[in-house]
């Protein structure tokens, strides 16, 4: 299943664990639902340059996000912080120093509608998706 990490603090730890016979440097490990996973995976997207793909990011997760985006966007892109179109979803460059603000709101309007976005036939996370949907630890 899909989950969140956090890795040894100490530089030396994680290196030497690495290392041929070592363990993996997680010290915390945290399990998340399909729809908080696809929720940070929408919010780690929303960060890139070219913004979120409606359509590439219901293929990849099999969630749809492009009626809560709107939703929760619409106000920012009025103030220049968001571009919306028919397609995607982006912060703009002058967004980018209140991005922490609106992502924050993202992130928990995506939450709360939890298993609405899902579409039934949901795969369910898994190491083919690419690593850029994955959230951030």
């Amino acid at each position: 299943g899909a989950g969140q990490w956090k890795n040894v603090g100490n530089l030396a730890h994680y290196l030497e664990a690495l290392r041929p016979g070592g363990t993996v440097p997680v010290v915390q490990m945290e399990p998340l639902t399909r729809p908080h996973w696809a929720a940070g995976a929408a919010v780690f997207w929303l960060r890139l340059n070219e913004g979120l793909s409606y359509r590439e990011f219901l293929d990849r997760t099999g969630v749809g996000v492009h009626a809560a985006l709107h939703r929760v966007l619409t106000p920012f892109a009025e103030q220049g912080f968001a571009e919306l179109t028919a397609d995607k979803a982006s912060i703009t460059e002058r967004g980018v120093a209140v991005s922490d603000h609106i992502l924050k709101r993202v992130l928990a309007a995506l939450e709360e509608e939890g298993t609405d976005t899902l579409r039934s036939t949901t795969p369910s996370p898994s190491p083919g998706v690419p690593a850029r949907v994955a959230p951030t630890p």
